[in-house]
């Protein structure tokens, strides 16, 4: 066949083949008469040639990188310590039966897990057990947030909902990949000074945080991520612990109920 070789069809092939995935499947057969045409000619096949190797290696960097990506967000969720989890689980538990509050807030995409844990345990947590969690995202009354950092300062922003809500024994629950943000050591501050449970979700740089709360879980890397992802996860634990284990919860409430009628 003039104007392109064996090597030629070979490379480009292993390129379609291994990159073409990307491309509509409604173009991919419109290639194959372009680039086996005895028309072409050797610089053009050449060109070909070069673009679709580079397409190629690109391909092939970006699913290292993916892969890689996977395998370190798997070590970070194998890093969640799962006693520490089923401890947190009981303070919820015990909550639950109680009446207690749960605040729950962070900064960024920290907040949006307070908004997303709130609304999977008050909603299907409490639908699976019949009894109501009384569970608050601090991070969704954007007015108030706004008011207080206005005129006061953001380091208050959680602080000063407490005050308002807030009563002892409830629980003040908190995730940081840091451990460090002002705002949320101030509030975990003023939670353990006023007789409140507290939890703290962080990365491995720990932070103030992990010294202040009461229960620490700690996932195993500084990548905001994938640290964020792992305390998702964790949230996720401690909605369908209730949601999929609703009998031996009820079970279990009852041993529960008989401790604090002691107390």
């Amino acid at each position: 066949m003039p104007g392109i070789g064996i090597k030629t069809v070979s490379i480009s092939l292993i390129s379609i083949a291994n990159c073409g995935q990307e491309m509509d499947e409604s173009t991919r057969p419109s290639l194959w008469p372009r680039l086996l045409s005895p028309k072409q000619t050797v610089q053009k096949n050449k060109l070909r040639i070069a673009s679709n190797s580079r397409g190629y290696q690109k391909c092939f960097r970006m699913k290292q990188w993916v892969e890689n990506y996977i395998n370190r967000q798997k070590q970070a969720i194998d890093s969640i310590n799962q006693d520490q989890v089923v401890r947190v689980a009981r303070i919820l538990e015990e909550a639950h039966l109680s009446g207690r509050q749960i605040f729950v807030f962070g900064n960024g995409g920290s907040a949006a897990n307070a908004s997303h844990f709130a609304t999977d345990l008050g909603k299907s947590s409490s639908d699976a057990l019949g009894k109501r969690f009384k569970i608050l995202s601090l991070n969704d009354n954007v007015s108030w947030m706004t008011a207080i950092s206005n005129d006061y300062a953001y380091e208050d922003v959680f602080q000063r909902q407490l005050e308002n809500y807030a009563a002892p024994k409830d629980i003040a629950f908190t995730m940081s990949v840091s451990g460090n943000s002002p705002n949320l050591v101030k509030a975990i501050s003023w939670a353990k000074e006023n007789g409140l449970q507290t939890i703290a979700l962080v990365g491995s740089k720990q932070g103030a945080l992990a010294d202040l709360a009461d229960e620490v879980i700690i996932i195993d890397s500084q990548h905001y991520g994938r640290v964020e992802d792992a305390h998702m996860g964790v949230c996720h634990m401690l909605c369908y612990v209730f949601m999929e284990n609703a009998e031996s919860v009820a079970v279990s409430n009852e041993d529960l109920s008989e401790q604090l009628t002691v107390r």
